[in-house]
């Protein structure tokens, strides 16, 4: 039996739009010289920090951009965008955790989820995947050598 799971492109599209939108919002300020004021330089500030954490996520969300396949003996994970293939046994996920929190996020309650396999790889998965308490499931049974189960635990909506 294989069940293929895909993740939402559209928060790495929003987030791409807005990092273009903060960087006209810079070329702005760095053009009119008025701007570079008490206001100008609180803005700036603002700015620099929501497009640093704003990068950091967009990286976050390309990196956890994959589309599963689970099989009876592997987890088969095929990059979006890159269309990498990784064919994972079961046996050799090691480790189920979350990730440590984003740049800017140390309160989120949602964290990245990180598998880990025995020759030390590691996939990201976001806790907004379809059917993400599904691949929780399968790999809490099938990953018979997961010393670690730890993920981003999403409790079902009301």
């Amino acid at each position: 039996m294989q069940t293929k799971l895909s993740h939402n492109r559209i928060w790495l599209v929003l987030g791409l739009i807005l990092q273009g939108y903060f960087t006209y919002a810079a070329i702005l300020l760095l053009r009119d010289p008025k701007l570079i004021s008490a206001k100008g330089l609180f803005a700036g500030g603002l700015f620099v920090t929501a497009s640093v954490g704003l990068i950091h996520l967009i990286v976050r969300l390309w990196s956890s951009s994959w589309d599963l396949t689970l099989s009876d003996t592997h987890l088969v994970a095929v990059h979006q965008f890159l269309r990498t293939r990784h064919d994972i046994p079961w046996s050799s996920v090691v480790s189920v955790e979350m990730a440590p929190p984003s740049f800017l996020a140390w309160g989120a309650a949602r964290r990245f989820t990180r598998i880990v396999t025995a020759d030390g790889q590691r996939l990201l998965i976001a806790p907004h995947l379809d059917r993400y308490a599904e691949l929780l499931d399968q790999l809490r049974t099938r990953a018979t050598n997961c010393r670690v189960f730890r993920p981003q635990i999403v409790l079902p909506a009301k």
